[in-house]
């Protein structure tokens, strides 16, 4: 039996199989039929399956690679209790038949395109132990800060969300990765870090009921109207000022002001039992405990419930501003996207979805994309032009 290398300190598991591959001299392909004892080729980076056979494999209990090694604890960190303990156990139970839990996953990698690095921890790794590892602290939504040294991380060219392949068994290295921009301020970027590593270490409070601790939060910092509920609207819109649209977008957060249900409002909102990405518990929390001077102007009353034509025609010309932009974007990256994709990107994807005919503008851009080679669900045959995304 072949076994695996002992996992590092803050080790993502798909890194441990991977310097697997490394250490025996074993492809891929051959690694994974010796883990999971079948003809299987794949497995996820962040959340492979079979803890049993991972924690054989590599010295640990199930629970330790569970809990030290995969995303899991980041990803349910905000759910109910039942709901923690049901994933708990369907995840150790996960045989090699099954795969692994991809909800869970994707509520991490939708807002990380690509692996992030900490220079500071490659030399680190390089001194320590002769060779360095991807760190799961690194992968989270909106995390642009090394929790350990406190500096920024860079972006590599290594998409995070992929299929085994050649980049599987690549490692950090000194060289080949770029500093992010700056998308918020320091600040912003520090408070992130520190609430998502907590949720990853699983030190967040876990009986909390969320929906009461925000709307009750909302209320004290001045977000009510006549009757005593939260200021939802004014609420939203403070949170996209506050974070910016460019920060938003980047951890997969974003929506637009006036859209109908943004996650800001249904956050708040009492008796809501919408599940939420922990990126948006993340910034909800933040905003929330951060000190305000501004002082609030919250009407007294709402108007009628629906959106007004002038709303829906101001919302129709900004989102089809937005999907200009982003069928720009593809055209020069050379990707085809679903109209889901597309629109989800601008935060419009329900609205549209519902009520398309109170948008003309963009109704009309997404017919003619649709009919295009940048489309990824095109009828037919034609030219491969663009790369499908990975």
């Amino acid at each position: 039996m072949i076994r695996l290398p002992s996992p590092y300190p803050d080790e993502i598991m798909g890194s441990v199989i991977a310097r697997g591959c490394v250490h025996t001299g074993l492809p891929p392909k051959r690694m994974l039929e010796n883990i999971y004892q079948s003809s299987r080729s794949y497995c996820s980076f962040l959340m492979p399956s079979s803890f049993h056979r991972l924690g054989l494999l590599t010295g640990k209990s199930p629970d330790q690679i569970l809990d030290e090694h995969t995303v899991f604890p980041y990803s349910v960190a905000f759910m109910p209790k039942e709901e923690r303990e049901r994933l708990r156990k369907k995840a150790l139970e996960l045989n090699v038949q099954t795969d692994c839990l991809g909800s869970l996953t994707k509520s991490v990698t939708y807002g990380v395109p690509f692996r992030r690095v900490c220079p500071q921890c490659i030399t680190e790794d390089l001194n320590t132990y002769g060779e360095t590892y991807w760190h799961r602290s690194h992968m989270l939504p909106a995390v642009h800060i090394c929790a350990q040294h406190g500096v920024r991380l860079h972006e590599t060219d290594m998409r995070l969300k992929r299929n085994l392949n050649k980049s599987f068994i690549h490692f950090p290295t000194p060289f080949g990765h770029k500093s992010i921009s700056d998308i918020a301020p320091s600040f912003i970027l520090q408070a992130v870090t520190e609430v998502s590593i907590a949720a990853l270490k699983a030190v967040t409070p876990l009986e909390m009921d969320w929906h009461y601790v925000y709307r009750t939060k909302s209320l004290e910092k001045g977000y009510r109207i006549e009757g005593g509920a939260v200021a939802s609207r004014v609420l939203t819109a403070d949170i996209l000022r506050f974070y910016g649209e460019k920060f938003l977008k980047d951890c997969g957060a974003q929506f637009m002001e006036g859209a109908a249900g943004p996650w800001p409002s249904l956050m708040s909102r009492e008796g809501s039992g919408i599940p939420f990405a922990p990126v948006k518990h993340v910034l909800m929390q933040i905003f929330l405990n951060a000190e305000s001077s501004q002082t609030l102007n919250v009407t007294g009353s709402y108007s009628r419930p629906g959106p007004r034509s002038g709303d829906s025609v101001a919302l129709d010309t900004k989102a089809a501003k937005a999907l200009q932009r982003e069928l720009q974007k593809a055209t020069r990256n050379g990707v085809r996207l679903t109209v889901q994709a597309l629109l989800r990107t601008i935060g419009i994807w329900e609205k549209f979805r519902h009520h398309r005919e109170k948008f003309p503008k963009t109704n009309a851009l997404v017919q003619a994309f649709k009919a295009s080679d940048q489309s990824e669900r095109q009828l037919g045959r034609r030219k491969r032009l663009y790369n499908k995304p990975t």
